[in-house]
């Protein structure tokens, strides 16, 4: 074995070290990224303030270019708050709000406030009306922002908001006697009975036992429709559907190698016809779509999970649609042509 000179032992020795110092530097910067979920610099990780505007429009189900927008402007929102950072919405610009918009922004708006404290905050519109329906549902106040303007415009106070986390339906009672002059008795119990139906649904079954069973309610009449729109940030109603007990080998039997998946659950749930042959959901959905194949003019939408459900009554035929992305809990939309008489 030949024996090394002095130089050449003080290169091997720099070699191993300098190896060495590579390995753990490398071992370093692995174990920040896998800490903080992102790349790290040299420079000193400090808190910044983002400032993200809604669409001008603020509307989820219009069409998929809505919904992918307004999925993009809660996953800003999400991502900044993850990494720490404080976000201020600015609503300066929108000009128009719609009820499932608004629903789905107060469900979101609630979860960021509980997981994120101190790091949501908001900027006044500058459309008055859109101020006085963010103030009017406690969107604003949530925020950190004073109330500051009288809600009296029309259009705001002919919409009725509730929100509760119970059964309990008698704080649709207002609404209800509004609504039973444009119906009548017989169509007014009906909508009252699918109602309290639904929120029965959301907080038997879309939540678990430990947490607090929310839901969000918009209800406003016209002189010919009556309209209303429920949103619940629950486990979805396939995701339900899939937990009881001599359902779920069904389901996957009659979905197996099949598309719209979700889609197809949604429309077993409202009554459809389906090789399961169970009755596992309450009366609420069916009854809904039965009244509204009924009123000629009323259509119903139902978004859960990545399934979307839609029937118009002037069509023959329900329509299965399927999201990209899922999305949390259930939303509804229900529009009901009330009869010229």
């Amino acid at each position: 074995m030949r024996k090394l000179s002095t130089k050449q032992k003080d290169r091997q020795l720099r070699l191993r070290r300098y190896t060495l110092y590579r390995a753990a530097k490398e071992r370093k910067a692995i174990q920040r990224r896998m800490r903080k979920g992102r790349k790290t610099t040299n420079r000193p990780w400090r808190a910044r303030l983002f400032q993200v505007k809604p669409p001008n429009h603020l509307i989820f189900a219009q069409s998929p270019e809505t919904q992918s927008i307004f999925r993009r402007f809660t996953q800003v929102i999400s991502g900044h708050l993850l990494d720490g950072h404080k976000v201020r919405i600015d609503f300066s610009d929108v000009e128009l709000l719609h009820p499932c918009g608004v629903l789905l922004l107060l469900s979101h708006v609630r979860t960021w406030v509980m997981s994120y404290p101190e790091q949501l905050s908001a900027a006044y519109p500058h459309d008055d009306v859109v101020e006085q329906m963010l103030q009017s549902v406690g969107m604003l106040e949530r925020l950190g922002l004073n109330p500051r303007k009288k809600v009296d415009s029309d259009d705001v106070t002919r919409w009725y908001f509730f929100k509760g986390e119970t059964a309990d339906a008698s704080v649709m009672v207002p609404f209800m006697e509004a609504a039973k002059s444009k119906l009548g008795e017989v169509d007014q119990m009906r909508l009252y009975d699918s109602i309290a139906e639904a929120i029965t649904n959301v907080t038997h079954h879309a939540y678990d036992d430990e947490v607090a069973k929310r839901w969000w309610m918009f209800a406003s009449f016209s002189d010919d429709r009556v309209f209303v729109s429920i949103l619940d940030a629950g486990r979805s109603i396939p995701g339900t559907l899939l937990e009881k007990p001599g359902v779920r080998d069904q389901i996957r039997k009659w979905t197996w190698g099949k598309k719209k998946v979700d889609a197809r659950m949604l429309h077993a749930a409202m009554g459809g016809k389906s090789r399961t042959r169970l009755s596992y959901r309450g009366k609420g959905l069916p009854e809904m779509l039965e009244s509204t194949k009924r009123m000629a003019g009323s259509s119903l939408t139902i978004f859960s999970r990545k399934g979307v459900f839609h029937c118009d009554s002037g069509k023959d035929r329900e329509e299965r649609a399927s999201l990209p992305t899922p999305m949390e809990g259930t939303l509804l939309l229900w529009s009901l042509k009330t009869a010229k008489d």
